[in-house]
């Protein structure tokens, strides 16, 4: 493998050393026939120069390409690629402005004006390829994470006034799903609906990232209970019933205990820490359990402890 390596990058020093050679022997040609006049001696120097140089970045290219894909993989290849491409051809333009007899001054003088101007017209643009080539050099997430990306250019309309019992005790606002890709112009993430979502990276730079990829969380349950059921039997009841069920991770962390009460009902709060990275699948077996035991407990006496039947967790889930 590492001669296959040694040979594909040999063939590509070969092959710019070839389009070099034959450059000048052009260009000998060319001025011993006096075929050019020598008034358009520095253009033609300059268009050998960008032929040259452009099909040696082609050349360079196409190896840094497989060599990229074989070591990053195809996602992350052409990025590797997009950088080298706007270094090389940026180079390429200064060698032939040098060609065509542009003083180092002028150069200096008209880069940094063109810049002013360039960076003044295009400055969103350019802060998104900056910014995606600090994402990619700093690597806050990879491909594959599940992610929520919340900042204040994108924000959700959340609701004024949600339902007092089930709704989050902290709203987040923001986009929530699967990163699937970092380009130099946009990140790209499959919400958890299946549609893609594309961020100009400058906004992800500036935004807060929450991950979701862990293997414990904590999970809040909130069930309404009516009066008639006694909380002084209930709560050590279901304490004692959920510390049993799979999806705790670490039953001494589970607490029971009533978070809001009116002359109609009572609302139990179930806090714990679960296996898993999502909230759903143990916030319904605790629901599960609570319906099971206030049932009991109000249609006689109170059930036994024991947890109902149902599937382990799978723990990655």
């Amino acid at each position: 493998m590492e001669a296959a390596n040694r040979n594909r990058w040999m063939a590509v020093a070969l092959g710019s050393a070839a389009l070099i050679v034959l450059a000048v022997a052009l260009y000998l040609f060319l001025s011993a026939h006096h075929l050019v006049p020598p008034s358009l001696d520095r253009y033609l120097v300059a268009a050998l120069v960008a032929v040259v140089g452009v099909l040696s970045v082609m050349l360079i290219g196409r190896g840094l390409r497989r060599e990229s894909e074989k070591r990053l993989g195809p996602d992350r290849a052409y990025r590797v690629l997009d950088v080298y491409r706007l270094a090389a051809y940026a180079v390429v333009a200064l060698v032939v402005l040098y060609a065509l007899g542009v003083n180092g001054t002028a150069l200096l003088a008209g880069g940094t004006f063109a810049g002013l101007v360039i960076g003044l017209a295009a400055q969103t643009a350019l802060g998104n390829v900056i910014a995606g080539v600090t994402l990619l050099i700093v690597r806050p997430f990879r491909e594959g994470d599940r992610i929520t990306i919340t900042t204040w250019q994108y924000p959700f309309l959340g609701p004024a006034y949600p339902p007092k019992f089930y709704s989050d005790d902290l709203l987040v606002l923001g986009f929530t799903g699967v990163l699937r890709s970092i380009g130099l112009a946009y990140t790209v993430v499959r919400r958890d609906d299946g549609t893609l979502v594309r961020l100009p990276n400058n906004i992800v730079i500036q935004a807060a990232v929450l991950a979701h990829d862990v293997v414990e969380r904590w999970v809040r349950t909130k069930y309404e209970v009516p009066p008639d059921v006694d909380p002084k039997v209930l709560l050590p009841l279901a304490a004692e019933r959920l510390r049993q069920s799979p999806w705790v991770a670490r039953p001494e962390t589970l607490r029971v205990s009533i978070g809001a009460a009116t002359m109609a009902s009572y609302v139990v709060v179930v806090d714990a820490v679960c296996h898993g990275a999502v909230e759903e699948p143990p916030r319904s077996d605790f629901l599960i359990e609570l319906i099971h035991l206030v049932g009991g407990l109000k249609s006689g006496p109170g059930p036994s402890p024991g947890p109902a039947n149902r599937p382990a967790p799978a723990r990655g889930s």
